[in-house]
């Protein structure tokens, strides 16, 4: 059964979210589902735009920078936003978490300081590279989100496949075979279920260009 399978697998942490998402992938060829189908993809294979980026894969991440001075001393210092232009801000505020929701699950399960690293472009560090600090030059800055943000990633996918299965199955009833009956009225409830639960928002903020 399609809805038992993927509720179980939802349910389960130990269930990888990829054999969830492919199962998704099944439920959207069954309900002929293109938001559901792009949506179970995009978390499989990661996401090219931020347009499609949904609202839980925006996250706050402070910037660390490592900078270099005289005799090639150096130390590690947070970077605050309001030291950098306003167009440059959300790389010391946000970052958009783009990548593959199975690499998320791999790197949250590798060890104890289990994180991803978003460092600056090249070109961003080198337009700051003097303009923090009178004697100390900017060498590398980078944005960091923790385990504990990969794993609300995680979940939120986890819960919004959740809701969207007992949604739809209880709005279309006769679990699987219900499949089979869908008229143009229960499509539409069922994609407004889809939006609601699993595609709803995306990132407003624009992202900034490096200068």
């Amino acid at each position: 059964m399609l809805f038992d399978d993927i509720i179980n697998l939802a349910v389960d942490n130990k269930q990888p979210i990829t054999t969830l998402l492919r199962k998704c992938i099944v439920l959207a060829h069954q309900l002929k589902n293109e938001r559901l189908r792009i949506w179970a993809n995009e978390e499989l294979n990661g996401y090219r735009s931020i347009e499609t980026l949904p609202e839980y894969r925006t996250l706050s991440a402070p910037a660390t920078g490592l900078f270099v001075g005289p005799g090639w001393a150096r130390f590690q210092q947070g970077i605050p936003s309001v030291a950098l232009e306003e167009k440059h801000r959300q790389f010391a505020e946000t970052v958009y978490v783009m990548q593959p929701v199975g690499t998320l699950e791999d790197t949250l399960r590798s060890g104890k300081e289990s994180s991803l690293s978003f460092p600056w472009d090249d070109n961003l560090v080198l337009f700051y590279r003097t303009k923090l600090t009178s004697r100390w030059h900017l060498w590398s800055a980078h944005q960091i989100v923790p385990k504990s943000s990969l794993a609300g990633i995680i979940d939120a996918v986890r819960n919004g496949v959740l809701n969207m299965a007992l949604d739809i199955q209880s709005e279309i009833g006769g679990g699987d075979e219900g499949l089979k009956e869908i008229t143009p009225e229960m499509s539409k409830k069922v994609d407004e279920t889809i939006v609601n639960n699993i595609s709803a928002g995306t990132s407003m903020c624009p992202v900034g260009a490096p200068p």
